[in-house]
């Protein structure tokens, strides 16, 4: 099996496959310790196929000289566009891993691409989608919008109340749309960077 067959293998099985910095981070269920073994034996093309997948993804999706490759779409928001637009250009906060800030560029661009018109058609504000925590962006899941919930799971549904995220297991976790003003300390994920 390639690294490229055992990656999509990994994802079938459940695991999520990142690298920080020159590790492999494998994390997922016990199930997949087989698959999990096998990355590890093929850490040097494993680490490689992830970095030149993300080097590709930044090249043809967030260029930093420019705006980025994020079409307009319609029925979404014009200050959620250029929100998603400037987040994925964003380094990342001292408040978060950089692995995760990662993820969480990736995850709010697919949302972008896949959800947002739908979210906006059914009344979700850009705080129940966008938000976090200033300070503590990770920690403050009660602050935490749908996007940071994500963490590179499947958006499996969207109601004008609720949302579904496949779990690796298979379960759904239900995030319930708030319906209440800000929070204090609440931001929108691009205000991360905002001192």
């Amino acid at each position: 099996m390639d690294g490229l067959a055992l990656l999509r293998a990994a994802d079938a099985a459940g695991l999520t496959v990142n690298v920080d910095g020159g590790r492999l981070v494998i994390r997922g269920p016990r199930s997949a310790d087989a698959t999990a073994r096998a990355l590890i034996e093929r850490k040097p093309e494993i680490v490689t196929l992830l970095s030149a997948g993300k080097e590709r993804l930044a090249d043809e999706t967030f260029q930093t000289d420019g705006p980025p490759k994020l079409d307009r779409r319609d029925g979404i928001p014009e200050d959620w566009h250029q929100g998603v637009c400037t987040l994925i250009k964003l380094p990342c906060p001292a408040s978060v891993q950089p692995a995760r800030w990662d993820r969480l560029q990736l995850d709010a661009a697919t949302f972008y691409e896949t959800w947002a018109a739908q979210a906006s058609a059914l009344g979700w504000t850009a705080h129940d989608l966008f938000g976090a925590n200033r300070t503590k962006p990770i920690e403050r899941v009660d602050q935490a919008g749908l996007v940071m919930l994500i963490n590179g799971r499947k958006l499996a549904a969207l109601t004008d109340s609720e949302a579904v995220i496949s779990t690796r297991t298979g379960a759904g976790l239900t995030y319930r749309q708030k319906w209440i003003e800000p929070a204090p300390g609440q931001v929108l994920l691009w205000g991360l960077g905002d001192d």
